[in-house]
């Protein structure tokens, strides 16, 4: 047996909506990669970085795994954050870092911080995790919010934390961590991914809380999202009912990501939701993309096509991540 590594890939694309009269729009992107696997879309010019191993990676078995992209230094440049679960025998542990510095290729050059631990990770079982990074509280410091998917006998359930004031230097959670708080009307009773993002899906100014989970039933799986308004103390108050992603057409899954982000820049935001499928053969990965979200946070022109991301050559995963980030005159997308 052999230690579980983890493979960076950015995707760097111009995304416009080729046909507002579409359901879906159609996208042009050109590319350009780095980080976990990439994707083709309509008419796109494949420029991608290989996987690149993140260092250090240190479990032999993973229960989750998620990205995001934030500029946690302060420096002008966007800086990668990753989190990811190691399941040892007994009680599983979660852990972040940060790479620094994404250059305009979607090469990291300023190194790694250490792995930090988040506190009190109190499940046996996970079934997927989720990070973000945003300013909650609004004072003017980032902040670190980490989603856990226990899986302990009976009903699975979700929970987020939030990390008050990472240091800019270290990626260190300087204020202190907010309790576990629950996910209310968690139903599945198996999971196969989930994950978070911070992002203001409604238009009314205030961060949202957005998750995605996949259910794994016996059967075809299924996948849902809902977002709620983050609070400035780190609380929901107000969830928005599950939605389903209509036409997921996976049996079997390991991982899922979601980013949000306004692609063609008409001041609406896209959700994107990354998908790894686990068939008999080798693992592939898809995403699609839910057009200008309203203020229910409903892809108001509905979902494009599912989207198959090119050299994923992986026949087992415990997990996978999504963010999306300017560099340069391109869009990243990072797996």
């Amino acid at each position: 047996m052999t230690p579980d590594a983890a493979r960076l890939r950015v995707t760097l694309a111009t995304i416009t909506r080729e046909d507002d009269k579409r359901p879906f729009g159609r996208c042009r992107p050109q590319w350009i990669c780095g980080g976990m696997p990439s994707p083709p879309l309509v008419d796109r010019l494949p420029m991608q970085t290989p996987f690149t191993p993140v260092p250090d990676w240190f479990p032999w078995e993973n229960a989750g795994a998620s990205i995001t992209v934030a500029d946690v230094d302060a420096d002008g440049r966007p800086d990668v954050v990753l989190l990811m679960v190691d399941a040892p025998p007994g009680r599983n542990a979660g852990y972040y870092r940060v790479g620094r510095a994404l250059d305009d290729s979607g090469a990291l050059t300023g190194g790694w911080t250490a792995w930090q631990p988040v506190p009190d990770w109190f499940s046996d079982e996970n079934q997927g995790a989720g990070v973000a990074v945003a300013d909650v509280n609004g004072n003017g410091a980032l902040d670190l919010v980490v989603f856990l998917l226990d899986a302990p006998d009976g009903p699975n359930l979700g929970w987020f934390r939030v990390g008050w004031s990472l240091d800019r230097a270290t990626g260190a959670v300087t204020g202190g961590w907010t309790d576990w708080q629950l996910i209310p009307d968690w139903f599945p009773w198996a999971n196969a991914g989930g994950d978070i993002t911070v992002a203001d899906v409604d238009g009314d100014g205030r961060p949202d809380l957005v998750v995605l989970m996949v259910d794994a039933p016996d059967g075809p799986n299924a996948a849902y999202y809902r977002s709620g308004p983050l609070d400035a103390d780190g609380t929901v108050t107000h969830w928005r009912p599950w939605q389903a992603l209509p036409d997921w057409p996976f049996w079997e899954n390991q991982g899922a990501g979601l980013a949000v982000a306004d692609l063609d820049g008409d001041g609406h935001a896209e959700l994107v939701v990354l998908a790894v499928d686990n068939p008999v053969a080798k693992n592939e990965a898809f995403y699609s993309v839910g057009w200008r979200l309203d203020e229910r946070g409903r892809p108001g022109d509905g979902w494009g096509p599912w989207t198959k991301i090119p050299d994923w050559d992986f026949w087992e995963n415990q997990g996978c991540g999504l963010a999306i980030t300017p560099l340069g005159a391109a869009e990243a997308i990072a797996y």
